[in-house]
């Protein structure tokens, strides 16, 4: 019996080791390294001519939480005699927050021309957010070139840490840092909330003082008390005013005295009517009534015939006119005694 050769196979992991030399020949121009998912590290090598560089990108760490900062590098290995320049930077996304830490600037190290240039990122937005493109401006010499830098990535996590397999005492909170906007629109709102308190604080008082008012009148005011106004002001103007006018002025305050006292139209009736209306009231003494009667016609000597009394008489006048508060209205009558018992 012939026994037959069985075919030769090929190792199965002759292709996947075909398969990753063909993608590490793909990647040799670009690396990237990291320790532990804390820091990313993006390089890239090339030629311009004659000319050697190499660009890098450093991000530490490459994974923060919400509004936690980290810091980005950008480094840039050139040839002796090659001079850098200015440093070209998109604006970048708005979830990204970049701020510039120190100035940028190169020196020579082993032969070489080193530049350098650090940043402080922050995340705002939850998931992966790519740094702004970044190019450095570099005099090679005999040629002016640009060179980009690798373009890295940021990884924003929430503010709640991730679990892990060990078990880690609480640290607490983490607390991010605010931005300057951020700062701003919380003390626009605080000031907002403090002017609407005050504003209803305030509506309150003016609703409480007018209910006040409304439930509380004032009570009336004393006939005596404009009254003895009016005659406190013609004492202190009784030098200045001209005698006609003093006692015209004397005359209606008497009379509207009278008529708030009696209800009588005393503006209305001369002087000899006056008189016999206050005469003819119960309600009225008849010794206030006299001397109303005696200022009336000394007021109206003095305004129809012209009549110039000296400073002291217009005083006494003033004084009389003055003991009239209080005194024009008759008391009422005591009610009568109870009769005595029959024996």
């Amino acid at each position: 019996m012939r026994l037959s050769r069985a075919p030769r196979r090929t190792p199965r992991f002759v292709p996947s080791i075909v398969t990753a030399v063909l993608t590490a020949l793909a990647l040799a121009g670009c690396a990237r390294t990291g320790s532990e998912g804390s820091r990313s590290a993006i390089a890239r090598e090339g030629t311009r001519g004659a000319h050697r560089f190499r660009v890098s990108s450093v991000l530490d760490p490459a994974r923060v939480t919400l509004g936690q900062p980290s810091s980005w590098s950008l480094r840039a290995e050139l040839p002796q005699g090659a001079r850098p320049g200015e440093l070209l930077r998109d604006p970048g996304p708005a979830a990204l927050d970049i701020a510039e830490q120190g100035e940028p600037g190169g020196h020579i190290q082993e032969g070489k021309v080193v530049w350098s240039g650090r940043f402080r990122v922050r995340g705002f937005d939850l998931g992966p957010v790519p740094l702004p493109r970044a190019a450095l401006v570099v005099q090679f010499p005999g040629r002016k070139d640009t060179l980009e830098f690798p373009v890295d990535t940021l990884d924003v996590d929430s503010l709640t840490a991730a679990s892990s397999g060990s078990l880690e005492p609480d640290r607490g909170a983490i607390k991010p840092e605010l931005r300057p906007i951020d700062i701003a629109l919380a003390i626009a709102l605080g000031l907002v909330v403090i002017a609407a308190v005050v504003a209803l604080v305030l509506a309150i008082r003016r609703r409480r003082r007018a209910a006040k008012g409304l439930g509380e009148e004032a009570p009336p005011e004393p006939p005596e008390a404009p009254f003895l106004r009016a005659i406190e002001a013609l004492r202190g103007e009784i030098e200045t005013l001209p005698r006609d006018r003093f006692y015209d002025r004397l005359s209606l305050a008497i009379r509207a005295y009278a008529g708030a006292v009696t209800g009588l139209s005393t503006l209305d009736l001369t002087t000899s009517e006056l008189t016999r209306e206050l005469a003819r009231r119960g309600d009225v003494r008849s010794d206030a009534a006299t001397l109303v009667e005696r200022e009336l016609r000394r007021s109206d000597l003095a305004k129809f015939a012209r009549y110039e009394d000296p400073a002291a008489e217009a005083r006494e006048a003033l004084d009389q006119a003055a003991s009239l508060a209080g005194r024009l209205a008759a008391p009422p009558l005591a009610p009568p005694l109870p009769a005595p018992p029959l024996a």
